[in-house]
């Protein structure tokens, strides 16, 4: 009977499950005593009865303990010591050593010979030919390293405003590219995010244009070098950018800058007449991917 019928018909799927040492049998009662951990326990079996001796499983059925029989056992082994009174030592390979008797219709046997063993008659039945050694099995090969493709991080702006250049002061909270006002969106984490080895591959700006009155002119916009509303902007590596909303390619020296810290955040330089979404919005979200 298997394992799993026994603990089935016994009716209890969470039986919980040791092994022991069968000790003794009583046919008559069905009763076998087990050594479990140092303690001789009695109880009835559950199938295949095993033999003095073997490694059984024990179930705790509520609250008794059922015997369900023997852990199998390896039907080769390797014979550990030269045979003594009509028995030989032999260590299986689940690594149990037990004496047993052996048949006489073959050869002697020998120490580190390889042989087969049928437990229904409890002895060691002939040597092996073709396996003649036991090989430990192959060490798994080493994982390959790990090879990390691109990666594109997004950064949403953390405030925003415009700079009125004439007056000296930050006078709106929205981004305006005009001849009077230098946009700016302000950021915080890139130089710490992307390492500056890094190499940029892709550098992406989305935006959200509120109003734009001279159409065929174009926004423009590069790098600022402030952290916040504090001060004058200065935008470099201004470039011009499609009218509309939209998510507008930038150059990757951009990126380069913004990862080194050169650079703090994104700005408009002039160009038309041009308004856009505040950090609030959603708008100046800014892609960078790198390798």
């Amino acid at each position: 009977m298997g394992l799993g019928r026994a603990l089935g018909e016994l009716g209890d799927p969470e039986a919980a499950l040791s092994r022991g040492t069968c000790v003794s049998l009583d046919w008559t009662t069905g009763l076998v005593e087990v050594n479990l951990g140092g303690g001789i326990k009695r109880m009835p079996m559950v199938g295949t009865g095993p033999m003095v001796g073997d490694q059984v499983w024990v179930a705790s059925l509520a609250g008794q303990p059922v015997c369900l029989g023997s852990l199998p056992k390896s039907a080769l082994g390797t014979i550990i010591a030269e045979p003594v009174g009509g028995k030989v030592q032999v260590r299986g390979d689940d690594q149990v050593v037990s004496t047993l008797p052996f048949n006489y219709d073959h050869e002697p046997f020998g120490v580190n010979q390889r042989v087969a063993i049928d437990w229904q008659s409890g002895t060691v039945e002939y040597r092996l030919s073709s396996d003649a050694t036991i090989m430990p099995p192959a060490a798994p090969a080493p994982p390959a390293a790990a090879t990390e493709g691109p990666k594109t991080v997004e950064f949403a702006p953390v405030d925003s405003g415009s700079f009125w250049q004439s007056g000296g002061s930050w006078a709106k909270a929205d981004v305006w590219c005009t001849d009077s006002y230098l946009g700016a969106y302000f950021y915080a984490g890139i130089a710490d995010t992307i390492p500056d080895t890094a190499q940029i591959t892709e550098v992406r700006l989305s935006v959200v244009e509120t109003e734009n009155r001279f159409p065929s002119s174009r926004a423009t916009f590069g790098t600022h070098n402030l952290g916040g509303k504090s001060g004058a902007p200065v935008i470099s590596n201004a470039v011009a950018v499609p009218a509309g909303s939209g998510t507008w390619p930038l150059p990757t020296s951009i990126g380069d800058a913004l990862k080194t810290g050169a650079a703090r955040g994104i700005g408009t330089n002039h160009g038309g007449y041009h308004r856009f979404g505040t950090a609030a919005s959603g708008s100046g979200r800014l892609f960078i991917t790198y390798a």
